[in-house]
């Protein structure tokens, strides 16, 4: 009897686990094959059956972000202005008519019922730096650029709190903790910087001098900061940035080019063409011949500077 019992209950213990196993997988499933309506019936049954469990919070998160990214099919007298793929609609006489195109179609108020959720489960799990990057990505694909910026600081400061002990999807552990983090922030600060935004140097800056705080030997944040105020055409302040990094990794060609085009601003030909120079040798050291061909335009350009003088 004793073994029977032992059995029933390595069975239930069994059945509960693959039972939460078979929630992520038939959620994976219906959220591959586009089936919102399958999501959201799943995610309401797997958060009656397990309301603590973090993954079915990211579940209701991806149902909302899903659901609020979407396209319209349009029908315009004119080609769509981005070069995006359009069907050509002809009359009756073989004339063309129109232009049948998909645009992208954001619903806000489903972004903001995803970040409601995610909100819930950052709240609940602080160290889970997955729930974070998934509400950077959404706010910042849905243009909500106080709300990347604000969750960027939240995660830097948090980070500070939990001394960059992170975990993922799974709750598994983060390695290289800082790094992960900095180079996933960094791929937000370089759609900002292509993103022509008149305040993206702005928040790029706020958050960079934020991160410098936790590790001031970051090159990568120095020379953010750095182009925030070239930008601004402060090539002083750039300077100080751009040296501290120049010392920290002296053969980082972005700041080598960077701490050139700040000298020549500042009407410093000799020290300019030093560093052009440098970067010249680096690029045929790395056989770039176009990035040769820019480094001896500049090195030109200060060798006149200097004899005009």
């Amino acid at each position: 009897m004793k073994l029977n019992l032992s059995l029933l209950l390595f069975s239930l213990l069994l059945a509960l686990e693959n039972n939460a196993q078979t929630f992520q997988e038939k959620f994976d499933l219906k959220m591959d094959n586009n089936d919102t309506t399958g999501m959201y019936s799943l995610v309401m049954e797997w958060k009656k059956t397990e309301p603590s469990n973090p993954e079915m919070e990211v579940a209701i998160f991806n149902y909302y972000a899903m659901r609020a990214f979407s396209e319209i099919v349009m029908l315009n007298p004119t080609p769509p202005e981005d070069g995006t793929e359009a069907i050509e609609v002809a009359d009756s006489l073989g004339n063309i008519s129109g232009y049948l195109y998909s645009v992208p179609s954001i619903n806000d108020s489903l972004i903001q019922l995803a970040i409601r959720s995610i909100d819930g489960a950052i709240a609940k799990n602080p160290n889970r730096l997955d729930l974070r990057m998934g509400k950077i990505y959404i706010t910042r694909e849905s243009e909500h650029w106080d709300w990347m910026e604000k969750e960027i600081i939240n995660t830097i400061n948090q980070g500070q709190a939990n001394k960059n002990s992170w975990y993922w999807l799974k709750n598994e552990p983060v390695e290289d903790d800082l790094n992960f983090l900095n180079s996933s922030l960094q791929e937000h600060f370089y759609v900002l910087f292509e993103s022509g935004l008149p305040y993206a140097y702005e928040i790029i800056e706020r958050c960079s001098k934020i991160m410098l705080e936790q590790d001031d030997a970051n090159v990568i944040t120095l020379s953010n900061i750095a182009t925030c105020a070239m930008m601004k055409e402060q090539y002083t302040e750039a300077l100080t940035y751009i040296n501290k990094a120049y010392s920290i990794n002296p053969n980082d060609e972005i700041i080598i080019n960077n701490a050139g085009f700040c000298h020549w601003k500042l009407g410093h030909p000799e020290d300019a063409k030093r560093y052009y120079v440098k970067a010249y040798e680096m690029a045929k050291e790395g056989n770039n011949p176009e990035a040769m061909e820019y480094y001896q335009g500049q090195i030109d350009i200060m060798n006149k500077a200097i004899e005009n003088r």
